[in-house]
């Protein structure tokens, strides 16, 4: 099986920045929670700011925007 060129492996990304946070170009502190309903959106990442999340059991979360490899 062959991936579409420029598909991310996400798993290679969190060792990288593991080994060298200095590759990380943007992070914001973000509220996160998942989608579990057994839905078309089921597993979706949801995320808002501080003062926007809707106070349902979400929970603070360090998200890389951007890096640099």
């Amino acid at each position: 099986m062959t991936w579409p060129a420029g598909f991310p492996l996400w798993d290679e990304i969190s060792a990288g920045v593991w080994l060298d946070p200095d590759i990380v170009n943007h992070q914001e502190n973000l509220f996160v929670d998942y989608n579990t309903n057994f839905s078309p959106s089921y597993g979706d990442t949801l995320s808002w700011r501080p003062g926007y999340e809707p106070g349902l059991g979400e929970r603070p979360g360090l998200i890389i925007a951007s890096k640099d490899i």
